[in-house]
């Protein structure tokens, strides 16, 4: 069933018949997005002295994760990496260079871990990013 919804996204029809057309398109849950938001705010504090590998990829996530509850919240949901960073920088142009920052330093991660004023400064990019998505409509 999931596989036919991801198919149909690329017009794709599978198995012959579009079941998905039947269902109606769920409401967006507003508080669930804004409690993950929340969620994700609150780790980023309790765990500000982690070790610098585990900052870096919790922040470089939850950019990512931020974006994406940015997306929902403007009605867009974008599953791919390309198509959620791509369809962000159009949606919210302002915001786009962390989302780019933390895709770049997703992609050269090796060279990111060893490199601590990098992690801080994604880090607090984190801080600054869930509050900014959290302030959304």
């Amino acid at each position: 069933f999931l596989s036919q919804g991801d198919m149909k996204r690329h017009g794709i029809v599978a198995c012959g018949e579009d079941l998905l057309a039947w269902l109606p398109e769920p409401e967006l849950d507003r508080e669930w997005v804004d409690g993950h938001l929340d969620w994700m705010s609150a780790f980023l504090e309790r765990n500000a002295n982690a070790p610098a590998f585990w900052k870096g990829r919790n922040a470089i996530g939850f950019i990512l994760s931020g974006a994406r509850a940015a997306l929902l919240k403007s009605g867009i949901y974008a599953k791919k990496k390309e198509e959620l960073a791509a369809e962000f920088a159009r949606m919210h142009p302002e915001m786009a260079v962390p989302v780019q920052q933390a895709r770049e330093a997703r992609s050269h991660w090796n060279e990111t871990q060893g490199n601590s004023r990098a992690i801080d400064a994604l880090y607090e990019d984190a801080r600054r990013f869930l509050h900014w998505a959290r302030a959304l409509p």
